[in-house]
């Protein structure tokens, strides 16, 4: 049987028997319920009821003595009033009893005390009748020959019914009290044998777990010794199904599992040892080869560094050269534009002196003109005798004008006419210059091009020799980290191979026994 199945069912019969010490108090304390319900609350009952009927029952007899006794009319009204209550209640009180009585001298009690009450009503009435009108001799002779000894009757077959519920009721206490001490006892016996069984329950079962639980540990303890040589020794070891069986078994299968793992990790040990010893040896010569290799390419990167500086200078220089042939393309360009204009210039000074000439021309043709005019007029002047010599003073002084305006005509056109050559020749001179200038500006903007294009070149071969630089320093860079990266294999390595000697001087201390067999 399973631990669980034997837990289960030691701790179910447990539970069984409290479930059945539960139930016999549960059912003992239902009996007294219902005893006292059945029994002793009614007999209780019917004895307070009796009690209470012969009670009114003397509080009649009084309020018909009263009725008796008193001459004022107003209270002998008031106690018959009292009197009329008294009978209800005492009908209600007889009526209660004979539905409650089950018993038959129960019964035949309160049907006597109906019959009494019934026998001495009228007589009572009659009492009453003959108070009221002031008739008390007579009253009282009804009251003591036929209502007195019906009244002693009647009050004594309530005591004896009263007397009977409380003896009714004493017993079925006393009955309900032995049912209590019975259901104590019970209880108390029940809870000795619970609890013995529990005890007898809980010991078995500790037993069978606590004992194979030893030997768990005891495998436990050797394995944990580093004993992986013995087994497991439980007389009912092979007979066990349960947990405890199954947890020796898995025990025996672990410590199976780790020798042979032990032993694999042994001769593992072993290998990583020699291997970490080879890499670390390995690792010692590449270190050593990255170290020349880092040395040779940080002075390849130096060279490079100072034929990129000079490169960069000759682009420099190219581009300021560039920069000045430039300027002076540009000087060579304004000053051509000054020539034009210059030529634009005389061509139109010499235009405004062939004007000129036209005008002093024209100038000259009216002083001719004007001589002629001056010359018929001192013609017709000497013609005209005195009459006319005073004209022909004037036309002789307009002849005298013309002639010097004819002359200075002449020599104006001749000045102008010396201007014209001059800026004519000048005007070829200035074209000439300007053809020059023309020349030169062109192989200022060749040489500008050619500076231009050697200062691309330039900067093309400073770009290349920057990035041949930059791929030798990343190189370098590259070479250093492999440089470093092969110190931290080597120190990886080493590290591996003290860790390998430790795992293997760990894995010595279990002792494995004559079944596991290294390689």
């Amino acid at each position: 049987m399973s631990v669980a199945k034997r837990l289960a069912l030691a701790f179910g019969l447990i539970v069984a028997l409290l479930a059945g010490v539960c139930a016999l108090g549960f059912g003992n304390a239902l009996h007294s319920e219902q005893a006292i319900e059945h029994t002793l609350a009614p007999a209780q009952t019917r004895q307070e009821a009796a009690g209470a009927l012969l009670s009114r029952a003397l509080q009649q007899d009084v309020a018909i003595r009263n009725i008796g006794l008193f001459v004022d009319p107003a209270t002998m009204q008031r106690e018959a009033a009292e009197l009329k209550r008294l009978d209800e209640q005492i009908a209600a009180l007889v009526q209660g009893l004979s539905v409650s009585a089950t018993e038959a001298d129960d019964r035949g009690d309160i049907e006597k005390v109906q019959e009494l009450g019934s026998k001495a009503a009228p007589h009572y009435a009659k009492a009453v009748a003959l108070a009221l009108a002031f008739q008390p001799e007579d009253a009282v002779a009804v009251l003591g020959k036929h209502v007195a000894p019906l009244s002693v009757e009647r009050a004594a077959t309530l005591t004896r019914f009263a007397e009977r519920q409380r003896t009714r009721a004493a017993e079925a206490a006393s009955a309900i009290k032995r049912s209590g001490t019975t259901a104590r006892m019970l209880l108390a016996v029940s809870g000795v044998v619970g609890l013995i069984i529990a005890a007898l329950c809980g010991w078995l079962v500790t037993r069978s777990v606590t004992m194979p639980l030893a030997t768990a540990v005891l495998i436990a303890d050797r394995v944990a010794a580093g004993d992986l040589g013995g087994s497991a020794q439980d007389a009912d070891r092979g007979t066990r199904t349960d947990e405890i069986g199954r947890l020796l078994d898995a025990l025996e299968r672990m410590a199976e599992r780790l020798r042979g793992s032990i032993g694999a990790i042994r001769v593992s040990s072993e290998s990583i040892l020699t291997a970490s010893t080879e890499i670390a040896a390995g690792n010692q010569d590449l270190s050593n080869r990255t170290e020349q290799q880092a040395a040779a390419l940080q002075n390849t990167a130096s060279t490079l560094q100072e034929l990129t500086a000079s490169v960069g200078r000759s682009a420099t220089m190219s581009r300021e050269a560039a920069s000045v042939a430039q300027s002076a393309a540009g000087a060579a360009a304004e000053g051509g534009q000054r020539l034009e204009h210059m030529v634009v210039t005389m061509g139109g000074i010499t235009s405004s002196s062939r004007r000129m000439s036209e005008i002093v021309g024209v100038i000259d043709g009216i002083a001719f003109q004007t001589n002629i005019l001056a010359l018929n007029a001192s013609v017709e002047a000497a013609r005209a005798g005195e009459q006319g010599r005073g004209f022909s003073v004037v036309a002789s002084e307009v002849r005298s004008l013309a002639q010097r305006a004819g002359a200075a005509a002449a020599e104006i056109k001749g000045l102008i006419t010396a201007n014209v050559e001059a800026v004519t020749a000048g005007s070829r001179v200035a074209e000439q210059t300007h053809a020059a200038m023309n020349g030169i500006l062109e192989a200022s903007r060749r040489l500008s091009a050619l500076l231009g294009e050697i200062s691309t070149a330039s900067e093309h071969q400073a770009g290349g020799v920057q990035q041949a630089s930059h791929a030798a320093t990343t190189i370098d860079q590259a070479v250093q980290q492999n440089a470093a990266l092969v110190e931290q294999s080597a120190a990886a390595a080493q590290s591996l191979r003290e860790q390998s000697r430790s795992l293997n001087e760990a894995v010595a201390l279990f002792r494995l026994g004559d079944a596991v067999q290294l390689a």
